[in-house]
């Protein structure tokens, strides 16, 4: 689940950085400090599941439902489904943690930036992308964000989300 330090340790005060290395194929590396630690691979090109290797964990994020969608995330190691993400209808959504903690998730208003909000308002880890041309996207963290076991999956479902925001978006405008 990613309570171990280390993992965590991995992440905070580094130069965190999701490049995409090929237009062919739909993967996308997690460097950290110029190193891959992790990869987000989708299953198929006609589908919204993905797979993310790294930092020890395996998971599986699926979104599901049409009108009421939810993202359901699956830890293959431990072989279970946790931390339930729903989407809101003003883009973002909220994530329910295992000891009922309520993370949001937004975007910010030219889409450049998404990041995880406590309920109070501060936040935790901004995806801010790179540029318009590139699918390169930085990871910066609040030094409260240390206090979450759930960093690693914080960080592979923000940018699992920032696709599917940009994937939607450019369905939209090609309808």
């Amino acid at each position: 689940m990613g309570n171990e330090p280390g993992k965590k340790g991995k992440l905070m005060g580094r130069e965190v950085l999701w490049v995409k290395p090929s237009i062919w194929r739909r993967e996308y590396l997690m460097l950290v400090d110029g190193e891959q630690q992790a990869r987000l691979t989708f299953h198929s090109w006609f589908s919204n599941q993905v797979s993310v290797s790294g930092l020890g964990q395996y998971w599986i994020f699926n979104r599901k439902g049409w009108f009421r969608q939810e993202i359901v995330t699956e830890d293959v190691d431990l072989k279970t489904v946790s931390h339930p993400f729903r989407y809101h209808w003003t883009g973002g959504g909220r994530l329910y943690l295992d000891d009922g903690e309520v993370l949001k998730f937004k975007h910010g208003f030219w889409g450049n930036t998404s990041y995880w909000e406590t309920h109070h308002g501060v936040r935790l880890i901004e995806f801010t992308k790179r540029s318009w041309l590139r699918a390169d996207t930085y990871v910066d963290f609040n030094p409260l964000a240390a206090h979450y076991a759930e960093l690693p999956v914080l960080v592979f479902l923000g940018f699992y989300l920032r696709l599917l925001r940009e994937q939607d978006s450019a369905a939209a405008a090609g309808a």
